[in-house]
């Protein structure tokens, strides 16, 4: 009997990372218990070419685990469902590798922008790429384990005093993702857009805002609270434009939104590019408003959008979306 428990674990968690012959090979070794000599007779290849496999295999396997780690994480997991309750440790325990998966990330920016009382004027540029692959196959990832999904963007936020405090706001951003799509509607993105109506797995948006200050208060005369800046306003007025592009496919689905049905968005009016790769835009507008509580660390927007292509084209009623959103990054 062999001694391979160990091995048996770590060929499930990092098999995607090995060759398809060393694969194949150790799949047999492993997990179908055949003999060396069987599996020579099965590979057409000496015996001793499976053994030199299983061994280089035995290696990438404790290498990949000392770099990160995948086993430790799973038995430690196991260990605190045995110190729990009873529902929770039966929850626990039927934790299992199907669900483990690789990810990594990194993000970086530039920010010249500084503050104005309620205004942060200047130019932040932001940029970020991940890479996720599926470890082991399973009915959670719907046929796309061992596919990696990979995704670059950038973000380009300028602001500018144009008089006194009131301001205009232009926001650029562009991305790719290999595997899966991104949802381009709704906050963050598109205004006004029914939610997963406009994704793409590559894009080129952008927002064009004007801030117009509705509210004034001097803090200074009105409240016992020392402020860094003098406060003006406490509310803004946001007259805004959303507008991009998207390359999109109909077979992809939108990630986070698994639920969403395939979108009819502008169906008619697509350009393809082939079978299932199509070039499709939105384009909306609205209005909304900026709080800025002084007394907090974030500001409350609530901005109201309107599809306005759909009108033109489509001669239907234009959707309209709500977006609450508690930052500034439009």
């Amino acid at each position: 009997m062999k001694d391979d428990v160990q091995f048996m674990k770590l060929w499930d968690l990092y098999s995607p990372l090995l060759t398809q012959t060393q694969k194949e090979i150790t799949d047999l070794y492993f997990n179908f218990d055949l003999s060396l000599g069987e599996i020579a007779e099965s590979a057409g290849i000496t015996r001793q070419s499976v053994l030199d496999t299983v061994k280089k295999v035995k290696e990438k396997l404790d290498f990949y685990e000392k770099q990160l780690s995948l086993k430790a994480i799973y038995d430690g997991l196991k260990e605190i469902a045995e110190e729990t309750d009873d529902n929770t440790s039966a929850k626990l325990k039927d934790l299992n590798e199907d669900f483990l998966s690789l990810g990594i990330a990194a993000k970086a920016s530039f920010d010249t922008r500084r503050q104005e009382k309620a205004l942060r004027t200047g130019n932040l540029l932001t940029g970020s790429l991940s890479f996720d692959l599926p470890m082991v196959e399973s009915d959670y990832y719907k046929n796309q384990a061992f596919i990696p999904q990979f995704s670059i963007n950038a973000t380009d936020v300028y602001c500018k005093k144009v008089y006194k405090d009131y301001a205009i706001k232009a926001r650029a951003f562009a991305g790719y993702n290999f595997g899966y799509l991104t949802n381009l509607s709704g906050d963050g993105a598109v205004r006004g857009l029914s939610l997963g109506s406009f994704s793409g797995f590559g894009y080129a948006l952008a927002n064009i805002e004007a801030s117009i200050p509705v509210m004034y208060i001097d803090l200074y005369d009105t409240a016992n609270y020392t402020h860094r800046q003098k406060v003006t306003y406490l509310m803004y007025v946001n007259l805004f434009v959303d507008g991009g592009f998207a390359f999109s496919n109909d077979d992809m689905k939108v990630r986070d939104y698994e639920y969403l049905e395939k979108n009819t968005y502008l169906k008619d009016f697509r350009c393809y590019l082939d079978d299932k790769n199509y070039f499709t835009y939105a384009l909306s507008a609205g209005a909304g408003i900026t709080f800025v509580p002084y007394f907090l660390h974030f500001v409350v927007r609530i901005d109201v959008g309107v599809n306005i292509l759909e009108p033109i084209l489509e001669q239907k009623a234009p959707s309209i979306g709500l977006t609450v959103s508690f930052n500034d990054m439009f």
